[in-house]
């Protein structure tokens, strides 16, 4: 088929102008940018130089990932809204999903050709998005008479009239007036993410001024890809706004956007004195974690090691950076800037998952300092009044699922039904990876050590969950209040760890602060060579596994995990039980308090405990050592002659 007529033929122009325009850009297109103009099929030209320099440049922006590979394709179709707030570019074949990073009204319903754009797969099958999106890279070029290219200069700006400010607004919100409608101007504050609650889908953002701010609801379909439009530090104008009650908030009394609503970015009330007003006075944005806020966590550190837990208040910043790392996509856990950890979970997950390389803007997200150990010192959490907004595509293709936590979000839904502290969180998420590989494989689903993860965690932390979320009080109380305002600090976070691990560090570490002198008698120094040889050719060592109770492995409380079981024919312990997992096995004596000398413990065996999977929290470790020496006297001890 003759490509000009395909091309007709999938765009579908309306009037004879469009025709024509389509076929005069279809001339500029194949004679400058280039020789293949459809969606099915990759150019085989191109400088093979120039892609393979783009890649290499994407993969050192971002360590460890392949760059997306680059086709030189100039997708044609219509950019509609779809359901939900997203974009869509649809054409007579098909349509597929779209993500902007900045889009602008005049694109929506009318041809466009897209000369730059990412094509990112789907990972899970059988889904309505296994076709995977497309992320547009620049501004589409629209095709229709009358239209610039590029698109590079904004809307003209429209005069409205009645527009009130915030303040203004605030008291009419107080008096309600049956089929009033009003026009509000001011600056965006907060975009809070998309909501599906009992079948209803919406979003609220804030309009603030100098003395107030006001929230906004958006719930009507057609006005959901405000969404996409709406950004923080923005001066917007919304018309026909409502005042409705909201059942279930406090504040009642909301303005909501209705089907004649329109918004208009960029506003700038006529009526208005200019005056300064630079976001940075009321957001903290930031590249890295201020010094003071660190020496202050740091001190409040200190003051924990007397207490075993801490109470601590979070700090609402912004934040400008880089994701570097995808630490469980599942859990929502990420790193920014190689050293700022970022934790989504309190939020819903959005379609567009983040990947290594895409540069974010976060608005309202809560900075917490030292909140897990296993973690970066420094963590972002965000929540329902939090936005995210990705400023520049990754050029890189994202690394494979991460398989030690659930892609379908166990461990979120689990936050979401029980809504406990973000360091159980982050806790329970490191152990959820740590048991992955430590179980035996194969046997154990993603899900199943997800369940575990978290029993382990209810069983060991002291608190519980907190009761339900107010979604509605998280979004738009003031002062502002989540499950991420206030966060525990301990000391007595358990460290967990396999066997084998285990096993290593009582034969590498153990024996290492022990001085071969401090196995002799007192009286050491008067022993002949023989005597010497004789103390130090079995010795044997006790370490707890509480920090607390004397020589230990580590500086936290341990946790192990794993299988009891027989011990094998070959084993020299035939008469206890062992401890395996997938890395290894140890054995073990199984001890329960005495009940005839209090303080003692004598072993214990139960056959209906063979096969089971445990939790070990408090254990003595035993480890024996045989050293073969010659030591001519006390004085040659520190001398290497074993």
């Amino acid at each position: 088929m003759d490509p000009l007529q395909e091309l007709l033929d999938r765009v579908k122009p309306s009037t004879e102008a469009e025709s024509l325009w389509l076929k005069n850009i279809f001339t500029f297109i194949s004679e400058h940018l280039s020789p293949v103009v459809c969606s099915s099929a990759p150019s085989q030209t191109g400088n093979h130089n120039q892609q393979r320099a783009w890649a290499r440049e994407a993969e050192l922006a971002v360590p460890g990932q392949r760059a997306l590979p680059r086709v030189n394709l100039l997708l044609i179709g219509c950019l509609r809204e779809g359901r939900d707030g997203e974009y869509r570019l649809t054409d007579a074949s098909g349509s597929v999903m779209c993500e902007c990073l900045s889009l602008s009204p005049l694109w929506l319903n009318r041809p466009v050709f897209l000369p730059h754009w990412n094509y990112i797969p789907h990972n899970a099958s059988g889904q309505e998005e296994a076709a995977g999106f497309l992320e547009l890279i620049g501004s589409p070029v629209l095709l229709c008479p009358g239209a610039e290219q590029g698109l590079a200069a904004a809307p003209a700006r429209v005069e409205l009239s009645g527009v009130v400010g915030v303040g203004e607004a605030g008291r009419l919100l107080r008096h309600r007036v049956k089929g009033q409608r009003l026009s509000m101007f001011g600056e965006v504050g907060s975009v809070c993410p998309l909501l599906a609650v009992a079948g209803t889908t919406f979003f609220c953002f804030t309009l603030t001024d100098e003395s107030r701010s006001l929230p906004v609801l958006v719930q009507d379909s057609s006005r959901l890809s405000w969404i996409q439009r709406v950004c923080v530090g923005q001066s917007v104008c919304v018309t026909a706004l409502r005042v409705c009650a909201l059942r279930g908030w406090r504040g009642n009394n909301i303005l909501c956007v209705t089907k004649r609503s329109e918004l208009h970015a960029d506003y700038t009330h006529t009526q208005e004195h200019t005056q300064e007003h630079t976001h940075s006075e009321s957001l903290l944005l930031m590249s890295q974690p201020a010094e003071d806020d660190c020496e202050e966590a740091e001190h409040e550190e200190v003051e924990m090691d007397q207490s075993a837990e801490r109470i601590k208040q979070s700090k609402v910043i912004s934040y400008q950076g880089m994701v570097t790392e995808v630490v469980s996509e599942g859990a929502g856990l990420y790193v920014l800037d190689g050293k700022v950890g970022l934790c989504m979970a309190y939020q819903p997950a959005a379609k567009r998952k983040l990947r290594a390389g895409d540069r974010v803007e976060l608005h309202h997200a809560h900075f917490l300092y030292r909140p897990c150990p296993d973690f970066p010192p420094s963590m972002l959490c965000t929540c329902l009044r939090s936005s995210l907004r990705v400023t520049a595509f990754s050029r890189a293709g994202g690394s494979p699922p991460d398989n030690r936590c659930p892609g379908d979000g166990a461990l979120p839904r689990l936050l979401l039904q029980r809504n406990i502290d973000v360091s159980d969180y982050l806790w329970t998420c490191h152990l959820s990876s740590q048991l992955a590989h430590s179980l035996v494989q194969g046997v154990w689903s993603q899900q199943c050590v997800c369940l575990l993860s978290w029993r382990l965690m209810e069983t060991l932390s002291r608190a519980g969950g907190r009761g339900r979320r107010d979604i509605y009080s998280e979004m738009l109380d003031e002062p502002h209040t989540c499950p991420v305002t206030q966060y525990s600090v301990s000391s007595a976070v358990c460290q967990y760890l396999g066997v084998s691990e285990l096993l290593e560090s009582l034969q590498s570490d153990c024996w290492s602060s022990a001085p071969l002198s401090s196995l002799l008698p007192p009286d050491g120094s008067n022993l002949t060579s023989s005597q010497i040889k004789g103390f130090l050719s079995w010795s044997c060592r006790t370490l707890s596994s509480e920090p607390r109770g004397g020589d230990a492995v580590r500086q936290r409380p341990l946790l192990l995990g794993g299988v009891l079981e027989l011990p094998s024919q070959t084993s020299e312990f035939k008469h206890s039980m062992q401890l395996r997992d997938a890395t290894g096995a140890a054995a073990c004596v199984l001890t329960e308090s005495s009940e005839e000398e209090e303080g003692a413990q004598r072993a214990v065996f139960n056959s209906a405990w063979i096969g089971c999977l445990v939790g070990v929290v408090q254990f003595t470790m035993v480890t024996e050592r045989f050293l073969q020496s010659d030591f001519p006297s006390y004085q040659h001890l520190d001398q290497d002659r074993m």
